[in-house]
């Protein structure tokens, strides 16, 4: 809670009158203590409050401090870091496309050779099958051709 300058104003009154009220010395003393150390804080917010406000109104030293002395290139690195940013995002897009392209290449050719290698296999069945048949009427023949003599 923030004490505003008619309080502490009040405040002092109040140490003041307690002063002009307390007989004891040593009271006297810490009262007006009190009273020094409240002046002094006071007149030591105020000038920092006072070099504060110089501080806030100059703009342009605000942002030498601020900047490092770059206040004239600032605009300058915006710009750099926005392209930048920029930049990476459409070399990180184009390698995105390269990489689907890669993918869908090596999926063509993949299905290409398993399209290849099932007519291979078909293939092979079907000699396989021929082979079967004409073993068999091979041997239908040969069963007769025993049996006819």
């Amino acid at each position: 809670m923030e004490a505003s300058d008619e309080d502490l104003k009040h405040l002092k009154d109040e140490i003041i009158t307690a002063m002009a009220q307390v007989e004891d010395a040593h009271h006297r003393i810490v009262l007006s203590l009190m009273i020094r150390t409240m002046n002094t804080q006071e007149a030591f917010s105020h000038k920092i409050f006072e070099k504060l406000e110089l501080i806030i109104r100059d703009e342009q030293r605000i942002k030498d401090i601020v900047l490092n002395g770059h206040v004239h290139e600032h605009k300058r690195h915006h710009d750099w870091v926005e392209e930048r940013m920029v930049y990476t995002e459409r070399e990180h897009v184009d390698e995105l496309v390269r990489w689907a392209t890669i993918k869908m290449n090596t999926e063509k050719e993949f299905a290409k050779d398993n399209k290849h290698y099932m007519r291979e296999v078909l293939e092979k069945l079907l000699y396989a099958g021929i082979l079967m048949v004409l073993g068999a009427v091979g041997a239908a023949v040969w069963a007769y051709l025993h049996v006819a003599k």
